[in-house]
């Protein structure tokens, strides 16, 4: 069979906070040795980038065969596509999904799933608001 597994329909995501800008981030060459425009309290790309960690833990489908499991990406309110991405084991445990399947991606994995699949938001993380939150975690 030749088709390719079309990526799976996650549940819509609740309304998430207002991102700091709607425009897509520039690309690394071009705020490449330029100064900052960012105010007091925001972060560059660069910064981002320098912070972000080395590895993520990306939650997937659960099926038997690893290598048959795709990345769940999730459809937003204003109708945008993001991919949530964790940045240890028990931050995806406590903020997706308890016991999700997940598989790790370094940044080249990450652009290549980009690439495949393209994703409009790239959240690191976040509680997408999956699980039912009845009492308050401490």
């Amino acid at each position: 069979m030749s088709d390719r597994p079309q990526p799976p329909v996650a549940p819509p995501v609740p309304p998430m906070p207002p991102m700091p800008a709607s425009a897509p981030a520039p690309s690394v060459a071009e705020t490449a040795g330029r100064p900052s425009a960012a105010g007091e309290g925001e972060q560059t790309l660069e910064d981002y980038l320098a912070s972000f960690p080395p590895v993520v833990y990306v939650p997937t489908t659960d099926e038997t065969d690893p290598t048959h499991r795709r990345v769940i990406l999730h459809s937003l309110e204003d109708g945008r596509t993001a991919l949530f991405v964790y940045s240890a084991p028990d931050r995806l445990n406590d903020y997706y999904l308890p016991g999700n399947p997940w598989v790790l991606c370094d940044g080249s994995a990450l652009q290549r799933l980009q690439e495949e699949t393209p994703y409009d938001l790239l959240f690191l993380d976040l509680d997408p608001g999956l699980q039912d939150r009845g009492e308050s975690h401490g």
